[in-house]
């Protein structure tokens, strides 16, 4: 994708780079707080309401894939500003890498039986 974006490279403020790396780290820490606090809720409603905390468990995951993704897209405004391929590449790497890590797995809570 980067590489198909044949934008002329430009000068980029280093506040607006700045400004992105500090949103990258504000979509992480909200990502991985949010579903921390989402999967431990689904933990405690699992016995009273099943319905409800695979429903927030579902959540977690959704919050998760939202916050990963949003990495990818600050990557593709640089870009769009004119940063250069390699550092709009490190943030779709980063991206990747918490897609990965937070990926959807089984729940042992929420398929026992």
């Amino acid at each position: 994708m980067i590489y198909n974006v044949n934008r002329p490279q430009r000068s980029v403020s280093s506040w607006v780079l700045v400004a992105f790396v500090l949103a990258t780290v504000y979509a992480i820490t909200a990502g991985y707080l949010m579903r921390k606090r989402l999967f431990k809720q689904s933990v405690e409603t699992l016995p009273s309401n099943v319905r409800k905390a695979v429903g927030l468990w579902r959540g977690a995951y959704f919050l998760g894939f939202s916050c990963a993704i949003s990495i990818a897209i600050f990557g593709v405004a640089l870009k769009f500003l004119g940063s250069g391929r390699y550092v709009a590449g490190i943030f779709f790497c980063l991206s990747l890498g918490f897609l990965l890590l937070w990926r959807p797995r089984q729940s042992g809570c929420i398929y026992k039986s």
